[in-house]
Protein backbone atom coordinates (compact mmCIF):
# COMPACT_ATOMS: atom_id res chain seq x y z
CA UNK A 1 0.00 0.00 0.00
CA UNK A 2 2.91 2.57 0.01
CA UNK A 3 3.07 5.50 -2.61
CA UNK A 4 -0.47 6.02 -1.92
CA UNK A 5 -1.28 10.03 -1.52
CA UNK A 6 -4.23 8.86 0.56
CA UNK A 7 -5.07 6.30 2.58
CA UNK A 8 -8.93 5.24 2.99
CA UNK A 9 -9.59 1.90 5.52
CA UNK A 10 -12.68 0.35 5.89
CA UNK A 11 -12.90 -1.96 9.06
CA UNK A 12 -14.66 -5.50 9.64
CA UNK A 13 -15.06 -6.81 12.98
CA UNK A 14 -16.67 -9.76 12.01
CA UNK A 15 -13.70 -11.62 10.02
CA UNK A 16 -10.72 -11.31 12.80
CA UNK A 17 -7.46 -12.82 12.88
CA UNK A 18 -5.36 -12.87 15.84
CA UNK A 19 -1.41 -12.78 15.02
CA UNK A 20 0.98 -13.64 17.63
CA UNK A 21 1.50 -10.67 19.25
CA UNK A 22 -1.90 -11.57 20.51
CA UNK A 23 -4.15 -8.99 19.37
CA UNK A 24 -7.53 -9.36 17.58
CA UNK A 25 -6.67 -7.74 13.30
CA UNK A 26 -10.08 -6.58 12.05
CA UNK A 27 -10.52 -7.58 8.44
CA UNK A 28 -9.96 -4.11 6.78
CA UNK A 29 -10.61 -2.79 3.59
CA UNK A 30 -8.34 -0.41 1.59
CA UNK A 31 -9.99 2.15 -0.75
CA UNK A 32 -6.65 3.35 -1.77
CA UNK A 33 -6.11 4.33 -5.56
CA UNK A 34 -3.71 1.12 -5.54
CA UNK A 35 -5.58 -1.10 -4.12
CA UNK A 36 -9.41 0.25 -4.23
CA UNK A 37 -11.73 -2.08 -2.81
CA UNK A 38 -8.77 -4.91 -1.72
CA UNK A 39 -9.26 -6.41 1.86
CA UNK A 40 -6.76 -7.01 4.33
CA UNK A 41 -5.75 -7.69 7.86
CA UNK A 42 -2.69 -5.89 9.79
CA UNK A 43 -1.70 -5.58 13.79
CA UNK A 44 -2.89 -2.32 14.61
CA UNK A 45 0.28 -2.13 16.84
CA UNK A 46 2.11 -2.59 12.99
CA UNK A 47 3.74 0.95 13.72
CA UNK A 48 4.11 1.33 17.55
CA UNK A 49 5.38 -1.43 18.52
CA UNK A 50 6.81 -3.11 14.35
CA UNK A 51 4.14 -5.76 14.76
CA UNK A 52 4.63 -7.32 11.10
CA UNK A 53 1.58 -9.44 10.79
CA UNK A 54 -0.32 -7.80 7.08
CA UNK A 55 -2.07 -10.75 5.12
CA UNK A 56 -4.17 -9.78 1.76
CA UNK A 57 -7.35 -11.79 1.74
CA UNK A 58 -7.72 -10.90 -1.64
CA UNK A 59 -5.58 -11.55 -4.99
CA UNK A 60 -4.57 -8.58 -6.88
CA UNK A 61 -7.07 -6.90 -8.94
CA UNK A 62 -6.81 -7.35 -12.83
CA UNK A 63 -5.97 -3.60 -14.44
CA UNK A 64 -9.11 -3.14 -16.02
CA UNK A 65 -11.37 -3.69 -12.48
CA UNK A 66 -8.73 -1.23 -11.15
CA UNK A 67 -9.89 1.44 -14.01
CA UNK A 68 -13.51 0.51 -13.18
CA UNK A 69 -13.27 1.04 -9.49
CA UNK A 70 -10.97 4.30 -9.46
CA UNK A 71 -13.58 5.84 -11.71
CA UNK A 72 -16.39 5.60 -9.68
CA UNK A 73 -14.81 6.19 -6.49
CA UNK A 74 -13.53 9.79 -8.67
CA UNK A 75 -17.62 10.19 -10.02
CA UNK A 76 -18.81 9.49 -6.23
CA UNK A 77 -16.52 12.09 -5.28
CA UNK A 78 -17.49 14.51 -7.71
CA UNK A 79 -21.26 13.79 -7.10
CA UNK A 80 -20.64 14.74 -3.51
CA UNK A 81 -18.92 18.11 -4.02
CA UNK A 82 -21.38 19.03 -6.40
CA UNK A 83 -24.02 18.39 -4.00
CA UNK A 84 -22.08 20.42 -1.55
CA UNK A 85 -21.49 17.19 1.02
Amino acid sequence: MEGDDEIWVEMNWKEVRVYQCGIQCPMKTSWTRTNPERRFWSCPRVKKDKCLFFEWKDPPFSHRYKVVILHLMDYSVVDKKEDGV
